[in-house]
């Protein structure tokens, strides 16, 4: 962090998220891994939004605020900065199903760059999650890709 950025408080990474960030900012990390966003990908996220629970009551103003503070991050100091941000911030109740939507969003067009692979076991690791359940979550995943 540099000086003025302590001394303006304006480092993006330093800022805390809510669960919706959070879990934004996980699936964001995920498609920002490669160092690119491809249409598909930004297709996939924002469907991936769209269908969970947790973003249900989230208005057009939180998203558009929470996607411009999760940009600056990634744009900023990188997708492995938001990444860690947004895994500190993500309560315990909802990593398992975090996780799953992470390996929906990888394996979404049928492949995994070895970039995206990481960042997911990177998830995998820092949420605590148990082999045969990501084992199980990526096999669904892949199966009902194929369809």
């Amino acid at each position: 962090m540099g000086f003025f950025s302590n001394l303006l408080g304006s480092n993006e990474a330093d800022q805390k998220f809510n669960e919706q960030e959070a879990f934004m900012g996980v699936l964001l990390a995920v498609i920002a891994a490669d160092g690119y966003f491809s249409e598909e990908e930004v297709d996939d996220f924002w469907k991936t939004l769209g269908r969970a629970n947790i973003m249900k009551n989230y208005t057009d103003r939180q998203y558009k605020d929470s996607m411009n503070k999760l940009m600056k991050i990634v744009k900023g100091p990188g997708h492995e900065v938001l990444l860690t941000s947004a895994i500190a911030a993500l309560p315990a109740a909802l990593h398992q199903g975090t996780f799953v939507y992470a390996c929906d969003l990888v394996f979404s067009d049928g492949s995994a760059a070895p970039e995206e692979q990481n960042v997911l076991d990177r998830i995998k690791k820092e949420l605590n999650i148990e082999d045969a359940l990501a084992y199980k979550a990526a096999e669904v995943v892949i199966l009902k890709n194929k369809v």
